[in-house]
């Protein structure tokens, strides 16, 4: 629903200077909190030991998935350019990958392969549409114009922009924010199509920053 609004680039651009500045609050407030639990621990690093107990032991694997990672980032940076769907280019990329590796890695790679969190998703995916299709997260996202429209036009997508974001970092610090975001794309899309003077954009941008940063 939203790529069509929002690319790869704008996460980082949009997001980025947010992360950069909590990060220093967020590693200050780590610091009180565990203490000398962690940050006065001296580590100490024996390079040849490691290098001794965790050999490469597949070089020329290891420059193929280099390869293809590298080519995957690139092709999300120039998501706006080509307006591939990150999810098909990440999906394409593990396939070449498969590809490229000998049969035995293929097979050691499948499983790896958390066939309970692709289901868990793949489920999470059918209940939101299952809930959309029953009129649940129409009726939520009509509660909320309600009292949108409640406010004056002119203070509305600031209002709806507060308060999408502190309700998404709310239920995102007790509800796994994946779950949280995907089902609340379906509510803000139609509260920008009941109420007057939203945008979607921004409220999409209030339901980021709440559910990832804070949740």
């Amino acid at each position: 629903v939203l790529s069509d609004y929002i690319t790869f680039m704008d996460f980082l651009v949009i997001l980025g200077p947010g992360v950069l500045i909590m990060f220093p609050f967020a590693l200050a407030f780590a610091r009180w909190y565990y203490g000398n639990e962690y940050f006065s621990t001296d580590i100490s690093c024996d390079i040849d030991k490691l290098k001794a107990n965790y050999p490469i032991r597949e070089p020329r694997l290891l420059i193929k998935a280099s390869a293809v990672l590298f080519a995957c980032i690139v092709m999300f940076f120039l998501h706006p350019v080509t307006h591939l769907d990150p999810a098909y280019i990440a999906c394409f990329g593990a396939c070449l990958l498969l590809l490229l590796c000998g049969h035995h890695e293929f097979e050691y790679a499948l499983e790896k392969v958390e066939w309970d969190s692709l289901l868990f998703f793949a489920g999470l995916f059918v209940f939101t549409e299952g809930v959309a299709e029953l009129g649940l997260l129409g009726e939520i996202a009509d509660l909320i114009s309600k009292l949108i429209k409640s406010i004056p036009k002119d203070a509305r997508q600031m209002s709806a922009n507060i308060i999408l974001h502190w309700v998404s970092a709310c239920v995102s610090a007790f509800v796994d924010n994946i779950p949280f975001t995907t089902t609340m794309i379906p509510v803000i899309k139609r509260m920008t199509e009941n109420v007057e003077g939203l945008k979607l954009e921004p409220l999409a941008w209030s339901l980021a920053f709440g559910a990832d940063l804070r949740g």
